[in-house]
């Protein structure tokens, strides 16, 4: 069984948090909407602004530090086999970004692991790179015509795709079960038994970078961001809202899109 053959890494080394900090720290500040709400959550009980933002920082830093020897298995696992590494990086930091903006923008329930979610949500494209390299490459070679996503040629090759080899390899390390869940659920949302907003704004993240060619992701079908913005998972996001408030939401996200591959330049 292919699951049977990931390995966790043990030991834990130092280089793989430095980028998923900088990344973080690339993360735009929440601003005041048009309406006159701010995205920042308010202080409670006479708790400064200052206060509340360092404790944010500080789950974000020990969010970061639990995935650490996740990260250094990316710099390990890659050497495998040849494919757009750099870019692949480009596109996980970039939907880390974009998760955690888009659940700055859209009302319900906020989680604090949404940035870190987003950032491995593709892990299961690592790790099958890894054990399975010639099926890997042979995948990837079908995968450039563009007429078929890679999941679909991954379970007609292997009989399991990237999502369940993420999120099985992500339960071998023990980490929370929103980020197993990002990694299962990231294509289908709805599915998700729990955590189904913030996976929602994965799969939006994810799709928005695809469709500016931010990165890299693997996945060879053309999606333009008319799609992005028209597509179901919207409904989870903003479900009863009105529609100004949808386009206003949009136009938010739409703005730090663009300045995505700003923040990554020189990042990986």
């Amino acid at each position: 069984h292919a699951a049977s053959e990931i390995k966790p890494k043990k030991e834990l080394m130092g280089g793989g948090l430095n980028w998923g900090v900088a990344a973080a720290a690339a993360t735009p500040l929440p601003v005041e909407s048009n309406q006159g709400k701010s995205n920042q959550i308010k202080p409670k009980n006479g708790t400064s602004l200052a206060c509340g933002t360092r404790r944010s920082e500080f789950r974000l830093i020990r969010q970061l530090a639990m995935v650490t020897p996740v990260i250094e298995d990316f710099q390990r696992l890659t050497r495998q086999c040849a494919f757009p590494w750099r870019e692949f990086w480009q596109h996980c930091i970039g939907t880390a970004i974009m998760t955690r903006e888009v659940t700055a923008n859209v009302p319900g329930p906020t989680e604090d692991s949404d940035y870190v979610g987003g950032l491995v949500h593709d892990v299961g494209k690592i790790v099958m790179a890894w054990t399975f390299p010639d099926h890997f490459t042979e995948i990837h070679r079908l995968a450039q015509a563009g007429t078929r996503h890679v999941s679909e040629i991954e379970e007609e090759i292997l009989g399991v795709n990237h999502s369940e080899l993420g999120a099985l390899y992500l339960e071998r390390h023990r980490l929370p079960q929103m980020m197993i869940n990002a990694a299962r659920y990231h294509h289908c949302p709805e599915k998700a038994p729990e955590h189904r907003h913030v996976i929602a704004a994965v799969q939006v993240a994810d799709l928005l970078l695809r469709s500016e060619g931010i990165g890299h992701s693997g996945d060879y079908v053309p999606v333009t961001r008319e799609q992005c913005f028209a597509a179901p998972v919207w409904d989870v996001l903003l479900a009863g809202s009105p529609e100004n408030e949808r386009s206003l939401v949009k136009a938010a996200v739409s703005r730090t899109l663009e300045q995505i591959p700003v923040m990554l330049e020189g990042m990986v």
